[in-house]
């Protein structure tokens, strides 16, 4: 059953749910600009696990690089309907979370 919209209402407005909303798209968008360098936007910015296992290869990545994925990974989307996906659920059920605790956290 796919959600079309929940019960409860916030009572402030979801500001981080939207910035979140829109950085994903502005990435997923960048990422399909990649054309044929996709694969090294990969390997730099999404969780590769051999740059963690192989010291040999790890060796080519900064201390910056290394922790960077942890973060730009979660940007990253395989396609449309998985970013299409992905975005519903966030407008739907990210506006309560973010009125539950709060903008900052």
């Amino acid at each position: 059953m796919i959600p079309i919209r929940d019960a409860i209402r916030s009572s402030h407005f979801p500001a981080v749910n939207f910035i979140i909303i829109g950085l994903n798209v502005v990435t997923f968008f960048w990422q399909l600009a990649q054309g044929p360098h996709l694969n090294e936007a990969l390997f730099l910015f999404g969780i590769v696990p051999i740059r963690y296992s192989n010291p040999e290869v790890s060796a080519h990545f900064t201390t910056f690089q290394q922790f960077l994925p942890f973060l730009s990974s979660m940007f990253l989307h395989g396609g449309f309907l998985h970013i299409l996906g992905n975005m519903w659920f966030l407008h739907i059920f990210g506006d309560n979370i973010e009125d539950r605790l709060g903008h900052i956290r």
